[in-house]
């Protein structure tokens, strides 16, 4: 149980009031038991002891400066692995009467998985009841970390914090005005609300900036269960390169976080990407030096790249697409343009899993001549895949075309357009063979 003592100094005549008031052993979930105000506190097992000075001149309470210290733990439900356990909370600072405000000095936490030095202020409004109806609160972070596994892959920590918000009773909502983070190497501007919803999680309407940071940074830093397919690709796919400014809104509908999958609509961001790597099919040589944009959804991701190289090779413009993360069988398509080398094409093409001049009994080392592909790639997402799963479909117009055939006959010269896909490869064209001019068909 709490226990309370204090002092109070009364005037010999009309005047103020002063006193001392000590508070031990303060249940925060005992709050909820008289108040639906605090039903948010129920679940946790949080206890404080306060402190406090006060000056109250009539029925009303003037001033007080407290010092506030606590542990325990608190549960955010809305979020996966959601207790976290307070070793050590501290906060010291003044209470305002006319403007009906509290003035944070300093405060501090220091728990499993948050820690954090933070000041602030916090204004309260009352109903005629006597009931809070609404909290409006500005705070600065100086430094916040995260360790917090289900959210975060990684520790991650943000430094120059500063928000502005608001909570309206009335509508069970959280207003933020103002919610910017400087520092290296994650900084952001948003703004937005939350609506809570009993049972559900909350409504969510955000809408943002983050500045350009690497691909590392930026998985590092990208909670998991947001567009947690497009995460995984960028994670696994993009290990170098820059990405940003990204421009983000987040939708989410009562309930919407609650359920296995998100629609398209509850993310939309899109990024500049510059001078990446970019793993397009496992087992090929990387793209890199890509630049382009990225585009992501509560169901899909797009990379259009306008330029970049796969080893020799010459990247046109060049789309990858996952149209739907929720699918059962998600299937990654490429669609691209090259030019290079005939001879590396081939190279290209007879990596990872494809094998297709190997397939095909094509010598791929013998070939010569400028190449001009369209690709149409459809490559399920398994951890295992076969040649067999893989949908092809290319288009190769070459100039300057050379094969060898076998030990003794060679095309040469030749002006030839290839089409290959799963079944077949079909040749069109004029070309040398043998010494002798031919039409291909």
């Amino acid at each position: 149980p709490a226990h309370i003592r204090g002092e109070v100094a009364l005037p010999a005549k009309q005047g103020p009031v002063t006193g001392h008031v000590a508070l031990t052993g303060l249940a925060i979930h005992a709050l909820a038991a008289n108040s639906a105000a605090f039903a948010a506190v129920k679940g946790t097992t949080l206890k404080v002891d306060i402190d406090a000075n006060f000056v109250k001149d009539g029925a009303r309470l003037t001033t007080a400066d407290f010092v506030v210290s606590g542990k325990g733990s608190v549960t955010i439900p809305q979020l996966k692995n959601g207790r976290v356990a307070i070793s050590q909370l501290g906060a010291k600072g003044h209470f305002d009467g006319k403007s009906n405000s509290f003035v944070l000095d300093h405060a501090s936490l220091v728990a499993d998985k948050i820690n954090a030095d933070l000041k602030g202020r916090l204004s309260f409004a009352l109903a005629d009841s006597g009931e809070l109806s609404g909290l409006a609160g500005e705070l600065k972070i100086n430094r916040l970390g995260f360790a917090w596994p289900g959210v975060f892959a990684a520790p991650v920590s943000f430094d120059a914090i500063d928000l502005k918000a608001a909570w309206r009773r009335s509508e069970n909502s959280l207003v933020i005005e103002r919610l910017s983070i400087a520092g290296a190497p994650f900084a952001m501007q948003a703004a937005g609300s939350l609506q809570f919803v009993e049972g559900k999680s909350p409504a969510v309407e955000i809408k943002g900036s983050v500045g350009a940071l690497s691909t590392r940074d930026l998985v590092r830093y990208w909670p998991l269960d947001a567009a947690g397919g497009g995460r995984a690709w960028t994670e696994a796919n993009m290990p170098a390169g820059r990405i940003g400014p990204i421009v983000f809104a987040l939708h989410f509908t009562p309930g919407m976080l609650d359920q296995a999958a998100l629609p398209p609509e509850a993310v939309s961001a899109k990024a500049v990407v510059s001078n990446a790597e970019v793993n397009a099919i496992a087992g090929l040589t990387h793209l890199t030096g890509v630049n382009g944009t990225l585009t992501v959804t509560g169901s899909s991701l797009t990379a259009d790249l306008s330029s970049g190289h796969i080893g020799t090779l010459i990247a046109g413009p060049t789309r990858f697409t996952i149209p739907d993360f929720n699918a059962p069988e998600e299937v990654g398509v490429v669609e691209a343009h090259l030019r290079g080398p005939m001879g590396d094409v081939l190279a290209l093409a007879d990596m990872g899993k494809l094998r297709y001049p190997t397939r095909f009994g094509i010598n791929a080392a013998s070939a010569k001549g400028d190449a001009a592909l369209d690709l149409d790639f459809r490559i399920p997402l398994l951890r295992s895949v076969f040649v067999d799963q893989i949908a092809i479909g290319i288009k190769a117009n070459i100039t300057g075309f050379a094969l060898a055939l076998g030990p003794r006959i060679q095309v040469t010269d030749g002006t030839v357009l290839f089409q290959i896909d799963n079944a077949r490869l079909h040749a069109t064209g004029v070309a040398g063979v043998g010494g002798s001019a031919s039409r291909l068909a």
